[in-house]
């Protein structure tokens, strides 16, 4: 096994190697630098408290009048939650994480809040917080700078997923101290529920045949017309089904968890099978976009749909984000993830070994091969740190090769060159560098729990408080949900382009007829 060297002091450190249980092989950097030293600027160049502090919120970019998409506040609540599930109380800082952590968990349920007049396609309200009701769990996807106006409708599992995670990982790091937070209750409930909501509303059975349930593009759209394989995050689904399984009897929740397990069971596979059916054998990558086989996931499948602005065929800053996704089942879960007949280690090597023929030494990287159903690379993708960081986490399975540490060496200190600057970019470095350093992997035995812990007692009655305000108007002509915009009048709304930072195009350039769509399969 090789050697994991986080960036902790010397005791911190071999606390958790004495107490921690590894994947059964994985390679680290201390190159990357720390995750803290990355949280705290991702935390003050992206993000901004709101409403006299009750909520923080990440920006599309360091302009704090940028809007917000759910997407940019699961980052953030991920990384939040992995610094409280990862680093000991005692660290100097740890507060702070926790809080910010926190803070970023109340944007994320101030955005479900005001996402429950409609257009959430959620049938039920799973979730609910102390003196505000119930509400949706999962929240519509974008918003403005202050949450004060909905711009696009409808949940995207891609913030969703993550936002779950980074919840669990905020309650599992803080469970020994939980009588020190008053907040721990309802944060453990509005996690499980969300797993709940997760499963009910972004995922959905293949009418041929029950068993495969396929990962939606949201509560509102998507399935087996159309499909995103960097939506899929089996790692983060094996978290969740434990969690309900472990957490569902202390919640008062009865067997409601250990009746979830085969469901998640099938999501997983199911995804799986999407994912050895999209992915190119030969170089490991994948394409932006992905309709499925109609009648079993892992049969053939094409790019026919698109969306975010990204081009169907391109392993663009949608697909680079599949490989770390799927490194993390890996690192958790690699006892369960390589036995199946397709393995996150095979998937994770096939990327590994085809980066590793495009090193030219250092830092520098030549460019990337199209093949199968991948028919471009993003330009500079080595120079792009939402392209270059999720890629390069592959380094972290070994793989056949015997200069494999010598690359993640070179892999951080290209991680480290990078600035955060906008969420997207900026989220990878801190995700990235998370994974490099052995930091995801150091939570391993927390995300694995099935069983243990005391009951939860029921939030505390809240404190008199002023009337809350109406929820946020809608704006006049809202997105419809993220990947099929079709406004009532084009030209009404200018969208962000995944990849590229704050620039946007006009919403008619994103519309379902641009992209080849029938406003049917919308």
């Amino acid at each position: 096994m090789s050697t994991i060297r986080p960036s902790l002091p010397l005791l911190s450190l071999l606390l958790l190697l004495i107490s921690s249980s590894f994947a059964q092989d994985s390679l680290s950097t201390l190159n990357a630098g720390r995750s803290v030293d990355r949280f705290e600027e991702f935390i003050t160049t992206i993000t901004s408290l709101k409403n006299d502090g009750a909520f923080r919120i990440v920006h599309f970019s360091s302009n704090h009048n940028d809007d917000v998409v759910s997407e940019g506040q699961g980052y953030g609540l991920l990384m939040g939650g992995l610094l409280a599930a990862r680093l000991p109380s005692s660290e100097t800082k740890y507060e702070q994480y926790v809080t910010n952590a926190y803070e970023l968990y109340l944007g994320w349920r101030e955005m479900a809040l005001r996402s429950k007049a409609d257009g959430h396609c959620q049938s039920s309200f799973y979730c609910s917080a102390t003196g505000l009701g119930d509400m949706p769990c999962l929240p519509h996807w974008r918003f403005n700078h202050d949450l004060s106006s909905i711009i696009g409708t409808g949940a995207a599992p891609d913030g969703d997923e993550d936002a779950i995670l980074g919840m669990i990982l905020l309650v599992y790091g803080t469970e020994s101290r939980r009588d020190e937070y008053p907040w721990w209750s309802e944060v453990a409930n509005f996690a499980y529920s969300s797993c709940k909501a997760f499963y009910e509303f972004n995922t959905v059975a293949y009418s041929s045949n029950a068993s495969y349930r396929i990962l939606k593009l949201g509560t509102c759209w998507g399935g087996v017309e159309c499909n995103n394989p960097s939506y899929h995050a089996p790692g983060a689904m094996r978290v969740f089904r434990n969690y309900m399984e472990r957490m569902g009897p202390l919640l008062d929740k009865g067997t409601e968890g250990a009746d979830y397990v085969s469901k998640w069971n099938d999501v997983i596979s199911t995804s799986y099978d999407l994912l050895s059916a999209a992915q190119c054998s030969t170089t490991g990558l994948i394409s932006n976009w992905f309709v499925p086989n109609q009648s079993d996931p892992a049969g053939s499948g094409t790019t026919g749909c698109s969306g975010s602005g990204t081009p169907a065929g391109e392993y663009g800053s949608e697909a680079a984000r599949t490989t770390w996704r799927v490194v993390l089942d890996h690192l958790w879960f690699d006892d369960e993830s390589d036995t199946q007949t397709f393995t996150a280690q095979a998937y994770s090597n096939r990327v590994s070994d085809h980066v590793a023929t495009k090193h030219n030494g250092g830092t520098a990287f030549s460019n990337l091969d199209t093949g199968c159903l991948v028919t471009s690379i993003h330009s500079d993708w080595r120079g792009l740190a939402f392209m270059a960081g999720p890629t390069l986490t592959s380094l972290t399975i070994p793989s056949s090769s015997t200069t494999q540490q010598s690359l993640l060496d070179d892999a951080g200190t290209l991680l480290a060159s990078y600035q955060i600057n906008d969420y997207y970019a900026g989220a990878w470095v801190v995700i990235s560098t998370m994974t490099v350093n052995g930091d995801f992997t150091l939570v391993r035995d927390l995300v694995r729990q099935t069983s243990g812990g005391s009951p939860v007692p029921p939030p505390p009655p809240p404190p008199p408080s002023p009337s809350r305000a109406t929820p946020p108007p809608r704006s006049p002509n809202p997105a419809s949900p993220r990947p099929c915009n079709t406004p009532s009048a084009p030209g009404s709304h200018t969208y962000w382009v995944k990849g590229e930072s704050a620039t946007k195009r006009d919403d008619d350039s994103l519309s379902c007829a641009h992209r080849g769509q029938s406003r049917a399969a919308c």
